[in-house]
């Protein structure tokens, strides 16, 4: 029967290395490597490696898959191409190992673009010869002999054997698919003589079985058996399954040719066997397709049908097209010979048209072209080596007259070479000059390129921190207004809270906006006739909700009941809307923000001042704020510029806003200055013209006094508009835990504090520093801070926390717009127990509060259990560590004397009482009192077991001089009398002695 397909399976086993122990053993020692490594090119390699491993081992084949995935997402996310290319030929060899040849053309195919991206021309070699395979198998032979011809170009360009007698082994498979038996020899004994000479033994026993599956197509058994038996020693010394399976299926199809149909029976049983818990389809396809030729011979048609259908089935699955052609030509026999005519004719119309697409005219030549293509090529190159050779030769000669020439010619310079080498000498100079210029010039350059990199890096990280801080506070709000468990009260602050950072986060938005818009010119300035000082009233009384949060108290001072003029209203607004928000930023509560407009005559030669009509608008805008460096007072106007050693760093902002009222000022040809004194304030003046201008002063005489039309300020007769503050009254509960709330926004802090105090006494810092303070004067239970803070930030404020011991033990969240893993990792590495980013979930916010509440609770109990039951040998570290040891060294040192008092312990501590009961309280649940009563009492009951004494001597050994006080507390302490503490202490050992054995 037809069974020359069998070498077919050898292109599926080709790249299969090693011993399946072998393979095993080196997956798991890179897969132990591979979860130490992290996310870097070194795990692109080793995924590779991981993958590949488990395709030659044969093992798990998913995990060839598996590791291919990861490796390609991971270089696609390092921008790593080789690492693409890597996969992307992983991903091919696991398709074209699953038979899915479709998926792995394409796989492989993409990986060549990769490969020929970075150049790498070992992989371009393998890629080719890949895709020369899968086109083999789907029967594309023209196409596969192009790619192989480019494998063994480029394997002769680099000089890689390996590559060359490989691609060699495959061709000669090709030719035997075409049934061109001499070429297919003559390429397969070039391939062993390559391996022979690289010791080679697996491509040597693939070449081996190759080489015999030729001699049975040309009944050449004896010697096909011969070959065939050599490869199957090798594979089996090597332990390489899939060139077993193949052996058996060869062996087979030679003993059936050798009408020894019993034992080709058996191997093909034995290649079955081997080859279906693996799922190799082909080689089932193939020993399937064996056995019912041997039913077919001995007349067990039923058998022969039954087996052909189902090498059919694999090979239609698997897209084999060699295989389909045997199967069909099994069927159709099997079917004539049972009579069934019709059937038969089915599967002969199915043979013809697999040949007729597969076995072209057509392919032969173009093969053969191929082929003529790399001879011609071959000895072109052999000629232009040979050419090249007379080239050298013919520029040695010239090269020899040359220099005879140009001795002469040296002999005539001499003359010339000291007046030569002196000006070169002055040239050198001038150019050494010039470089040591352009070289001061370029670092200049790189240091202003490096100052404006890192400018714009603190802007990008502030914009998102400006961005974050008001989604928090309008998204929080929101999960409290959506539970629908508020009171209308309780709803409208949230709803104003709400909209005062919306409409923050609309103004930073337009301010980016227009900054965009003024750098690329396209902002104009639009003139309307309206009322000036009205439109600075209005928008100076649009900062009354931020005035009242902040409670600072808000002025505007005018003496001009209208001005009417021409001016453009968004410009006056953006200039005026960004001054103020550049005063609130830097005024501390109690402060004032003052608004004041005034005109100015400007130089008119053609009417008098009473009758001029072009004027000058003067705006003011003063705070009492912390004020500038007069150093700085030149840079303020400066974009991303932002004032060093300020006091507020959360709320430096942008650095954008100012340098935005200095071009939209410029736009209006207008001018602004500025003046300040640090700790005073500072004062921002603004001139604008105005034309066609009119205006009406206000009549203080018998002038009411009136609500403003805005409702929210009242104006006085002088006409001043004054903020009042209103104070936040918190109701404390001594019974409820203490959280410390340390964070510069006031909105945020309140917030935070008002969503905790149905279950939290809270306390409230505004920076770094006042926040250590009030934690080491008050112990709280829990700490929330946000990572930018005044004066000092989050993680340095964590980390003296940290590190005292008198707060060491306190629970810390940090509360962050940082949103990088550094910066997390940063949080975390220096002792806050937890780090959550902004805008934050509230519930989860509690959550993480209760959990920390609660973990510090078992804690606590494990320190009093730890505590009781052997002072010198606590489980716990750092700073509480520490404590401990100093606390029990100071108690054990005053064990017997009856007048050492709490007082006298805090004094050796070296802390406050306070300090030192609520960092107790915290660590073990005992007042300062208790502590010491605990520590004495385990001493007697340690003295009492050892047979110190009498109850007395015990007793003031410890420091008691009252017997029944005495045996009381030990009792409450141990259930027991001291008189009856030792029998019961060694009742209570024998008992976890037998628990133990």
């Amino acid at each position: 029967m037809k069974n020359s397909n069998l070498y077919c399976l050898l292109l599926w086993i080709f790249l299969f290395a090693f011993s399946a122990e072998a393979q095993q053993n080196q997956a798991k020692v890179l897969e132990e490597k591979l979860s130490r490594t992290p996310a870097d090119t070194n795990r692109v390699n080793l995924l590779h490696h991981l993958s590949y491993q488990y395709y030659i081992w044969g093992g798990d084949q998913e995990r060839i898959k598996m590791y291919a995935d990861e490796c390609l997402q991971l270089s696609i996310k390092l921008h790593h191409t080789y690492g693409i290319a890597l996969a992307y030929n992983a991903l091919g060899r696991y398709y074209f190992k699953t038979n899915q040849n479709q998926q792995a053309l394409m796989h492989f195919e993409k990986a060549l673009k990769f490969y020929q991206l970075v150049g790498r021309k070992l992989g371009l070699a393998v890629i080719y010869r890949s895709i020369a395979m899968v086109n083999q198998d789907m029967g594309n032979f023209a196409k596969s002999m192009e790619y192989y011809l480019k494998s063994i170009r480029i394997g002769e360009e680099i000089q890689n054997q390996e590559i060359i007698g490989n691609t060699f082994q495959t061709i000669g498979l090709l030719m035997l698919d075409q049934k061109k038996y001499d070429d297919a020899l003559c390429y397969l004994f070039q391939a062993l003589s390559i391996h022979q000479k690289l010791k080679d033994d697996r491509s040597k026993a693939i070449t081996l079985n190759a080489i015999g599956l030729v001699c049975q197509e040309r009944r050449q058994y004896a010697r096909a058996l011969h070959y065939l038996n050599r490869s199957l020693r090798l594979s089996d010394s090597l332990d390489l399954p899939q060139i077993r399976v193949t052996s058996y299926n060869s062996l087979g199809a030679v003993l059936f040719f050798q009408k020894r149909y019993d034992h080709a029976f058996g191997y093909y049983e034995k290649a079955l066997n081997l080859a279906a818990p693996q799922s190799y389809q082909k080689p089932m396809s193939i020993a399937m397709d064996g056995m019912a030729d041997v039913y077919l011979k001995k007349n067990n048609t039923a058998e022969a049908i039954y087996y052909y259908q189902k090498s059919l089935e694999i090979a239609e699955a698997a897209e084999l097209i060699k295989q389909k052609i045997e199967a069909h030509e099994g069927l159709m026999t099997a079917y004539a010979t049972s009579g069934d005519y019709q059937r038969a004719y089915l599967h002969q119309s199915n043979v013809l048209s697999l040949k007729d697409s597969t076995f072209t005219k057509e392919n032969d030549n173009k093969i053969a072209q191929l082929e003529a293509s790399y001879e011609v090529e071959k000895k072109q190159a052999e000629i232009v080596l040979l050419h090249k050779d007379q080239q050298q030769a013919k520029l040695v000669r010239n090269a020899i007259l040359a220099g005879l020439l140009a001795s002469l010619v040296i002999i005539g310079l001499v003359v010339n070479r000291q007046r030569l080498k002196n000006r070169q000498n002055r040239l050198l100079f001038a150019k050494s000059e010039e470089i040591t210029g352009k070289n001061i010039q370029l670092e200049q350059q790189a240091k202003q390129l490096q100052k404006l990199s890192q400018v714009k890096s603190n802007f990008f990280a502030n914009i998102s921190h400006e961005f974050r801080t008001p989604l928090t506070l309008i998204l929080a709000p929101m999960e409290k207004l959506l539970t629908g468990n508020l009171e209308s009260g309780q709803a409208k602050g949230y709803y104003q809270l709400i909209d005062r950072n919306a409409r923050q986060l609309l103004h930073l938005i337009n301010q980016l906006l227009d900054y965009s818009k003024l750098e690329a010119g396209s902002l104009k300035v639009k003139l309307i006739r309206g009322d000036v000082n009205q439109r600075m009233k209005a928008t100076t009384f649009a900062f009354f909700s931020l005035a009242e949060s902040k409670q600072i108290h808000l002025h505007f001072r005018s003496e001009f009941k209208s001005i009417q003029a021409l001016f453009d209203p968004d410009l006056l607004d953006k200039i005026l809307n960004n001054l103020l928000s550049n005063a609130f930023k830097f005024t501390p509560p109690e402060g004032h923000v003052t608004v004041s407009v005034a005109l100015l005559n400007t130089p008119d030669a053609a009417q008098s001042p009473a009758r001029q009509t072009n004027r000058s608008l003067e705006i003011t805008v003063r705070d009492t704020g912390i004020g500038i460096q007069e150093k700085q007072l030149d840079q303020i106007f400066d974009r991303f510029f932002q004032v060093e050693g300020t006091q507020v760093v959360e709320q430096q902002g942008t650095g954008i806003g100012l340098a935005l009222v200095k071009e939209l000022v410029n736009l209006h040809n207008g001018t602004i200055s500025v003046k300040s004194e640090v700790g005073q304030g500072t004062r921002f003046a603004v001139h604008l013209p105005l034309a066609e201008c009119s205006f009406e002063i206000k009549q203080l005489v018998d002038q009411p006094k009136t609500e403003s039309s805005f409702g929210w300020f009242k104006e006085q007769a002088n006409g001043h508009f004054a903020l009042p503050v209103l104070p936040l009254h918190v109701e404390q509960n001594n019974q409820k835990p203490l959280m410390l709330m340390v964070e510069d926004n006031a909105e945020v802090r309140e917030f935070i504090g008002r969503s905790f105090l149905e279950n939290f006494r809270v306390i409230e810092a505004s920076d770094g520093v006042e926040g250590l303070k009030i934690a080491q004067k008050e112990i709280p239970d829990i700490i929330i801070t946000d990572r930018m803070m005044p004066l000092i930030d989050g993680v340095e404020f964590c980390r003296q926390l940290k590190n005292d011991e008198r707060t060491s033990h306190i629970p810390l969240i940090m509360l962050t717009a940082k949103a990088s893993e550094t910066s997390k990792i940063e949080g975390l590495k220096i002792g806050a127990d937890d780090y959550i980013l902004k805008p934050f979930n509230l519930l989860e916010l509690k959550i993480r509060v209760e959990n920390l509440i609660e973990q510090r609770k078992q804690l606590r109990e494990r320190f009093t259990r730890e505590v009781r039951l052997q002072p010198k040998d606590i489980a716990i570290s750092s700073a509480d560590e520490v404590f401990f040891q100093r606390a029990i060294r100071v108690i054990e040192e005053h064990m017997a004397d009856t007048d050492f008092s709490v007082e006298t312990f805090v004094s050796k501590v070296g802390m406050s009482r306070v300090q030192v009961h609520r960092k107790l309280k915290a660590l073990t649940n005992q007042s300062t009192s208790e502590f010491i009563r605990s520590i004495r009492l385990k001493r007697a009951a340690s003295l009492l077991e050892q047979h110190y004494g009498s109850i007395a001597d015990v007793m003031y050994e410890v420091g008691f001089n009252n017997v029944s006080y005495f045996a009381s507390n030990f009792k409450k302490m141990y259930g027991v009398n001291p008189s009856e503490y030792q029998p019961y202490a060694t009742a209570q050992a024998e008992r976890a002695n037998s628990k133990s054995k």
